[in-house]
């Protein structure tokens, strides 16, 4: 099984790439979740296939209801919270079901039981632009980037990195996202 302990180049600009797709697309990325997986007993060499399976899912549902979904993700594992995913994820506006409803029909596609401290998510600023707030979830998503490739980063997308730094052993994929 393959292993890591950054993100490597390409994969972040195919990452920045998908975004701006997203956008373009009207799926744009507009809601960070995270979800602490071996909090919720998710094993740390499981929790990689344990998230594609489960963003599988949770596109299906999207398309059965005829919901746009789009989604980015990174796997970090640290010392503290242990293996957890970032996912940013689209969720329309005008989508009938609240919000909070919403994030924990999420969590139910990903099969982990409601229970304190398994789910975060921080909802776009209101009063900052979109793009503002997209970079700085991209930017915090990213911040498992290889050191040292910020700068072949910026010159390959204009994206610039504010902080690079280990983000823990991953086994299997580590970062990913939606096919528009």
């Amino acid at each position: 099984m393959r292993q890591s302990r950054y993100i490597q180049l390409p994969q972040a600009c195919s990452f920045i790439e998908a975004a701006s797709e997203a956008y373009r697309l009207g799926k744009r990325w507009n809601c960070f979740i995270t979800l602490h997986l071996e909090t919720a007993g998710i094993l740390p060499i499981n929790a990689s296939q344990h998230v594609r399976e489960s963003l599988h899912r949770l596109g299906k549902y999207h398309k059965r209801n005829g919901i746009p979904f789009s989604h980015g993700w990174t796997l970090e594992n640290s010392p503290i919270k242990g293996v957890h995913l970032h996912l940013v994820i689209h969720r329309p506006n005008d989508l009938p079901m609240h919000p909070i409803s919403y994030y924990w029909a999420v969590l139910r596609y990903f099969r982990i039981k409601r229970s304190k401290g398994i789910l975060k998510v921080k909802k776009f600023w209101s009063h900052q632009c979109y793009e503002t707030n997209l970079s700085n979830v991209v930017n915090y998503s990213l911040k498992g980037l290889r050191k040292g490739a910020e700068a072949e980063l910026l010159e390959r997308t204009s994206f610039k990195i504010k902080e690079t730094k280990d983000q823990g052993l991953i086994f299997g994929k580590r970062i990913g996202w939606s096919r528009l």
